[in-house]
């Protein structure tokens, strides 16, 4: 059997789950760009690191280089 009563509470009960899944939706995606903000600095910083460490690398042997060309 179905009333109007019991129709009228499966409506409210869907439109509140509705909003409340808007609402997690909207932190969700705040979430993803804050995610996405620390994942692209994270990635700047771990690739400026490296590339300092290669380049002192590089100079490291450059120097080795020059040394052993003086001795000969």
């Amino acid at each position: 059997r179905f009333s109007v009563a019991s129709l009228n509470k499966g409506v409210f009960l869907v439109n509140t789950f509705i909003k409340n899944f808007r609402g997690v939706l909207m932190v969700f995606q705040g979430f993803k760009k804050v995610i996405w903000l620390w994942l692209l600095i994270g990635s700047t910083i771990l690739s400026s690191i490296f590339s300092i460490a290669m380049l002192a690398l590089g100079l490291k042997s450059y120097n080795e280089i020059l040394r052993i060309k003086r001795r000969c």
